[in-house]
């Protein structure tokens, strides 16, 4: 069982990785609104190229201790 969300009138949401490898879960989705486009919000690396149709963003996650951030950031002032 996966986490389906919907975005607008117009595509399904998936943001677990698990359901990209499900062929079942795409054809559920076809079966429930066959207009709808399937927006996935995970790793590039985990999609098949061949499910793959268009790469609309790519994120860096980038991690920092805070309490050091805001000492810099304070200097900034």
């Amino acid at each position: 069982m996966f986490s389906v969300g919907r975005i607008g009138e117009s595509w399904f949401r998936l943001t677990e990785i698990a359901a990209i490898d499900d062929p079942t879960v795409f054809a559920a989705l076809n079966q429930l609104d066959p207009k709808r486009g399937i927006f996935a919000v995970v790793p590039a690396s985990s999609v098949p190229i061949t499910r793959t149709i268009r790469r609309l963003a790519r994120t860096h996650r980038m991690e920092t201790d805070i309490d050091g951030l805001l000492t810099a950031l304070s200097y900034d002032r």
